[in-house]
Order: structure tokens, then sequence, then C-alpha cells
């Protein structure tokens, strides 16, 4: 059974036991911002490009779908990494109650 239909079977079987939790199953998804827009279709560029942009999509092989897949979700993962770096985030400014008296020498 492919993972498609395993998906649909789950689906129609929740649909009909629980209409309320259909939910759960479906993905949740957020609006890409432009950055990560760009980032996408950078990734999916090139990757066509090394396919070769007269092949349509329906004839990719197994192969070449998955590179293309792979370097758009790289392109998303690594933006998001950059996006949530530590030193990307405010450093804390000491404040004036912060003690100045430290037993430790060092």
């Amino acid at each position: 059974m492919s993972c498609q239909n395993a998906f649909h079977q789950l689906y129609d079987t929740r649909r009909r036991s629980d209409p309320a939790s259909l939910e759960e199953l479906l993905p949740v998804t957020h609006p890409l911002t432009p950055d990560a827009q760009r980032a996408c279709l950078r990734a999916l560029a090139s990757a066509a490009a090394r396919v070769g942009f007269d092949v349509p999509l329906a004839k990719y092989t197994q192969v070449q779908a998955t590179e293309v897949i792979e370097a758009v979700t790289m392109a998303y993962q690594q933006l998001l990494h950059l996006q949530s770096e530590p030193s990307k985030k405010p450093t804390k400014t000491p404040t004036d109650d912060a003690p100045f008296d430290d037993p430790i020498p060092f």
C-alpha cells in the first residue's frame, strides 16, 4: 500500500468517526517569508539547471526529483537556522543591579 493510499484511508476513517479531529491529520503550513521564497527558488533553479531545463518535471527520474526536493528543503532549513542563530539575537546588557563584588578572582 502506498503512503498516499494509507493517508487517504486514515483520513476517510477519521472523517467518518470523528470529523472534529481532521485538523490533526493535516500539516500546519506557514507562509514563506520573501527571504525563504528566494532561497528556495535559488535552490530549485540550481537543481533544475543540473537536470536540464529542457526536461519536464513529469519526466524527472526518482533520483532527479529527490535531488530537487533535497535542494529546496536544505535551502529552507539553512535559512531557518541562520534566522535562529544565537549570534543574531540581541545580547543581554549588564544592568545597574548586577553585583560587582564577585568573590571569585577570575
